[in-house]
């Protein structure tokens, strides 16, 4: 909660705050909906400017250079997502995952 108030707040912290949630919370505990709302509070806060980053898929590296605001999207299978990781990033960026599950889309 604490981490969701800084982000609403914009207090510089909130990051390393989230980062402790995420590093520290027991299976036993579901933080869905706190990752929903902290998301929710800081995202919109992100400044609009130019950034870059490497998107590196079992089929090669993608650079990306987005200016001002605009958005990417990629779609990947779930094999792939195993092995997806960001290298090289500039800039702010915001990141958002949908993914279906037996249940719907999440």
């Amino acid at each position: 909660m604490a981490a969701i108030l800084a982000g609403g707040l914009g207090i510089v912290d909130h990051e390393k705050l989230w980062n402790y949630v995420q590093d520290n919370y027991t299976q036993d505990i579901l933080i869905d909906l706190e990752k929903l709302i902290y998301v929710s509070e800081t995202l919109p806060k992100l400044i609009p400017g130019d950034s870059s980053f490497t998107v590196n898929l079992p089929t090669g590296a993608l650079n990306k250079t987005l200016s001002r605001g605009n958005t990417f999207h990629l779609a990947v299978t779930t094999a792939d997502l195993a092995s997806l990781s960001f290298a090289n990033i500039k800039g702010q960026i915001g990141l958002e995952s949908i993914y279906s599950s037996a249940r719907g889309q999440i």
